[in-house]
């Protein structure tokens, strides 16, 4: 089973650090991580590639708009599942209870690898 995971974040470091766990996630559970930067980014890729899972940040440039992006993903593509991650554990109330929240140290491979297993029921 594949899992197609979209990353969006305007954070050049998360983004990095993501994609330095695309190759072993890929091998280990034929997992991909596509990134976006915002909004109009990610609707590009969710229109490209099928995805199975959305990690959203909560700010952007200081705005806390990722529940509005987190939407206007759900109003097009209700059966993606949609966490928004920050790590400002404050913003958890942004999100919830329509989203998922966890903090960023979930996209660590340790974690991300945890997620996967729990996901695909290993």
């Amino acid at each position: 089973m594949t899992i197609n995971i979209l990353l969006i974040d305007d954070d050049p470091i998360i983004h990095g650090g993501v994609k330095s766990n695309n190759e072993c996630l890929h091998e280990r559970y034929g997992s991909v991580i596509y990134s976006a930067t915002g909004e109009n980014s990610a609707l590009r890729q969710l229109k490209k590639h099928e995805m199975d899972l959305v990690f959203c940040d909560t700010s952007f440039d200081g705005i806390d708009m990722g529940p509005e992006i987190a939407n206007r993903i759900r109003e097009i593509y209700p059966e993606i599942r949609i966490i928004g991650v920050s790590t400002n554990s404050n913003t958890r109330r942004l999100w919830e209870p329509e989203y998922e929240f966890r903090d960023k140290d979930c996209l660590t491979l340790k974690n991300l690898e945890k997620l996967l297993k729990e996901i695909i029921g290993r």
